[in-house]
């Protein structure tokens, strides 16, 4: 099963060298900066401008009674299944890492020739490659916040989650399976979340309403 579902009959460690080898030429500013971004310790700046964001988005509608609390029950939901999601995303990568202990690409016998960044190894353990939290924790932002992002937030959400997996596969400490898998638990958590949230919004939407109003 891994040498189908891992190894992609062969095409991971294929796709991994051209990545690596394209992208991993020298140390760009860009990856080494997106690099820096996938760590968790980014959140707090990164829910700061979500917050930001949440303020103009539900103050836009202020005149409008009926768009308002629409706006404000979008936004609760949206807010907690970011940090639900969050969590779940953490418990399910910390547990694959230890239940998996595959290698890094860094650490592999079989690979040769690779381009390491050195500002992604700190941290960078030999045997936790499967999955990528980098990858994780992004993918699950952007995937939690989709509904309420505009068109041009969401192509810079997407050009930064790309440019984080990137960075990581051409540091030479992931592989692609890696983040796809990451991506996908990503996806699953946030939809269950959301979902789950959702359904018991529909109970606790008016006192809901009415806090979120003396915050706005």
């Amino acid at each position: 099963m891994k040498h189908y579902l891992y190894d992609f009959a062969g095409y991971n460690i294929i796709l991994f060298n051209k990545i690596n080898q394209f992208f991993g030429q020298e140390e760009s500013y860009i990856l080494a900066f997106a690099n820096q971004l996938g760590y968790y310790w980014s959140f707090p700046v990164v829910f700061s401008l979500i917050m930001i964001y949440c303020y103009f988005s539900i103050l836009s509608t202020k005149d409008s009674k009926k768009l308002y609390e629409q706006q404000i029950t979008r936004w609760s939901i949206t807010l907690i299944t970011l940090l639900a999601s969050l969590v779940i995303m953490l418990i399910i990568v910390s547990l694959i890492k230890l239940g998996y202990s595959y290698k890094r690409p860094f650490c592999h016998d079989g690979l040769e020739n690779i381009k390491i960044f050195t500002s992604a190894l700190p941290g960078a353990h030999c045997s936790r490659s499967f999955p990528s939290g980098h990858t994780a924790y992004v993918c699950t932002i952007l995937f939690a916040m989709w509904p309420m992002l505009n068109l041009f937030v969401r192509l810079i959400g997407i050009f930064l989650a790309i440019s984080i997996a990137l960075s990581r596969i051409a540091s030479g400490v992931h592989f692609p399976a890696d983040i796809f898998w990451s991506a996908l638990i990503s996806l699953i958590a946030v939809v269950i979340t959301r979902y789950t949230i959702q359904a018991l919004m529909r109970r606790l939407s008016p006192r809901m309403i009415k806090y979120m109003k003396s915050v706005f």
